[in-house]
């Protein structure tokens, strides 16, 4: 969803993660498009973002988040996701 609506896109270089050597990316994507990940969000609000991709595998490694997403959150929040492990079975278990 968020490389989806990635909007705005500037190419901002090569640059690695640990080791992995990825493409660096900003944009803006609109609040709602991320409701899979927060589960309601503001309406219309423009997120800075930043993603950076792989160049051997194409897949997202890490994705930064600036701004209030929901409504209720104040501004200036700031998100950082990272993936690792793609394909790997984990198990989650709920707390008790």
């Amino acid at each position: 969803a968020i490389i989806k609506g990635l909007a705005d896109v500037t190419d901002l270089g090569n640059e690695k993660l640990g080791k992995t050597s990825c493409y660096h990316l900003s944009g803006n994507v609109l609040s709602e498009s991320l409701a899979p990940l927060t589960g309601t969000t503001a309406t219309g609000v423009k997120i800075a973002t930043e993603v950076w991709i792989s160049q051997k595998t194409l897949l997202v490694q890490q994705v930064k988040l600036n701004g209030k997403i929901t409504d209720n959150e104040q501004d200036g929040i700031t998100r950082i996701l990272t993936f690792t492990n793609y394909n790997k079975e984990i198990d989650i278990k709920l707390p008790e």
